[in-house]
């Protein structure tokens, strides 16, 4: 399956229901699909909206067990050319730009 930057946010919303459809038409029992962080909070990107409608497409086929995983970061992404400024971590925010919440709320694992 094309991702959306591959396919295009739509086109990748008709190809993620579609899988789903026919998985569960095959009788798979356990469906796994991985979406991306804040695809229910309806952000206007375009991509978090398809992804949004790929996962109620695979709750309203009531899979005998399914998992949608949220990831916010792909390790892929570090393979960009802009990721990495020298031994520096180009994507990470700052205090003051973070959507995780104050610092003191945040734990450290």
């Amino acid at each position: 399956m094309l991702n959306a930057g591959e396919a295009g946010a739509e086109r990748e919303a008709v190809q993620g229901k579609r899988l789903a459809t026919l998985a569960r038409e095959a009788g798979v029992r356990q469906y796994v699909y991985t979406s991306v962080g804040s695809a229910d909070k309806r952000t206007s990107v375009p991509h978090f909206d398809s992804k949004w409608r790929i996962e109620e497409t695979v709750r309203g086929l009531r899979f005998p067990s399914h998992v949608i995983l949220r990831p916010v970061f792909f390790m892929g992404n570090l393979l960009a050319p802009f990721s990495l400024q020298g031994s520096t971590l180009a994507w990470a925010l700052g205090p003051t730009r973070s959507r995780g919440g104050s610092a003191s709320r945040r734990r450290r694992y």
